[in-house]
């Protein structure tokens, strides 16, 4: 645990405590979602993307965005073809 540069102003405030470790993630807020998929935040906020709100925060459970990216991903053969049917 780091030491507290101030022992006479008490404990230190949770921001410079140490994380655990491995802790798994099961969201990202819209910044961090917005950087994984390199887009701006504005682009995100104008996507209709699963998400749930906690403690008036807006975060996007990680196995529904990559269900919703699998969803989303065109295939080469497949691009051409509005109905999406695999060529034969």
């Amino acid at each position: 645990m780091p030491s507290n540069p101030y022992p006479n102003r008490g404990p230190l405030p949770p921001a410079l405590l140490p994380k655990p470790p491995n802790v798994p993630r099961l969201a990202l807020s819209a910044t961090e979602l917005a950087e994984s998929l390199s887009v701006s935040l504005a682009h995100l906020e104008k996507q209709s993307l699963p998400h749930v709100w906690l403690a008036k925060r807006r975060l996007y459970p990680i196995a529904q965005m990559q269900e919703w990216l699998a969803q989303q991903t065109v295939w080469p053969e497949r691009e051409n073809d509005p109905t999406g049917a695999t060529p034969e």
